[in-house]
């Protein structure tokens, strides 16, 4: 008899479920702002990971723009470098034919013994 009362009751709660009887019960209406509340959490919480991946992607990029701008400015080094080392600029001005010599004596002090205004 159980059994046959057991299977009745499965058929009234899938009817309830299924009609909407059960969300129209007394514990279910108390529980809405508790499950109001928790679909907001997990709103906030997609909506926390989705800004995190967009920052995650920016820092990339700059990591990757740093890396080829550091590649360029080494090569900016080097060619600097070259173009000022003491030979080079020799070579570039005898090129042009200018009257300039490396001078061959120190630097003189100058002294100033009085300054006028």
């Amino acid at each position: 008899m159980s059994r046959a009362n057991n299977g009745k009751d499965k058929r009234r709660n899938f009817k309830s479920f299924v009609g909407g009887g059960v969300l129209a019960s007394k514990s279910v209406v108390d529980s809405i702002p508790f499950l109001i509340f928790c679909a907001l959490l997990v709103l906030s919480v997609i909506a926390n990971k989705y800004r995190v991946e967009g920052t995650y992607n920016e820092i990339n990029k700059v990591k990757e723009s740093i890396k080829a701008l550091r590649a360029s400015s080494i090569s900016y080094e080097v060619d600097v470098m070259r173009v000022n080392r003491p030979s080079t600029i020799s070579e570039k001005i005898e090129e042009k034919g200018l009257d300039v010599k490396e001078p061959t004596e120190p630097p003189h002090e100058l002294i100033v013994d009085e300054i006028e205004d």
